[in-house]
């Protein structure tokens, strides 16, 4: 993903319609393995090293973030489509699963009286407020209809459901409790209204998730 970056970047430095797009005859395929969720079978591999697996995670997401910014701004210029933008999200969603679920491996194996063990859990704590930011980010995107056509959208609720029921409950209490009422408060708002089945049906779930995360 390091490596598609900056092959992605330096694309971007000669005009964003070289850009790959999504179901692109010409360029759908390596779009598909851009955002692929195999790419992140490896992070999810137990029988390897945890101390390899979480830097390499943390480089790939921040790969990702950067090639999801390259898209924002060839959005901007009308070179790629809100197509591009809801795949990416639905990676970033995924990849943001993944992390967390690394953090969860990686807390046990911090030891308490290590001098660096209060700097490691505030850090640590730092990266989920900061992952948290997706959540909000996607969920506001819903309600951007001047940029996003409905059928992408509604795309979009489908990656929430294949994800926040996974990465709600990891997100700090704070953030579990405002997201829910946010999703609670959007069953009834009129502007979202042909969103709205879809939405119900994962606020059922990420509620349900959450429920279960708190009473364990």
């Amino acid at each position: 993903m390091v490596m598609a970056e900056k092959t992605l970047a330096a694309l971007g430095q000669k005009g964003y319609r070289q850009l790959p797009r999504y179901k692109s005859k010409r360029s759908g395929e390596m779009f598909a393995r851009l955002t692929s969720p195999q790419n992140l079978e490896l992070f999810k591999n137990r029988s390897l090293p945890l101390n390899a697996r979480f830097p390499q995670a943390l480089q790939y997401y921040q790969a990702s973030n950067q090639v999801s910014k390259l898209y924002a701004f060839g959005y901007l210029k009308k070179e790629v489509r809100d197509s591009e933008l809801v795949e990416l999200m639905g990676a970033l969603f995924r990849t943001t699963v993944v992390l967390l679920e690394l953090v969860d491996e990686y807390l046990p194996t911090i030891k308490k009286d290590d001098p660096k063990y209060q700097a490691r859990m505030q850090g640590l704590e730092q990266m989920k407020r900061g992952l948290a930011s997706i959540v909000t980010g996607g969920l506001q995107t819903l309600r951007e209809r001047t940029h996003y056509r409905r059928s992408e959208l509604v795309r979009l609720v489908d990656y929430m459901d294949e994800t926040f029921p996974l990465l709600i409950p990891r997100l700090p209490a704070k953030t579990r409790t405002e997201t829910l009422l946010r999703l609670e408060k959007m069953q009834e708002d009129p502007t979202l209204k042909d969103l709205q089945p879809g939405l119900r049906q994962l606020h059922l779930k990420v509620k349900a998730a959450v429920a279960k995360a708190v009473g364990s």
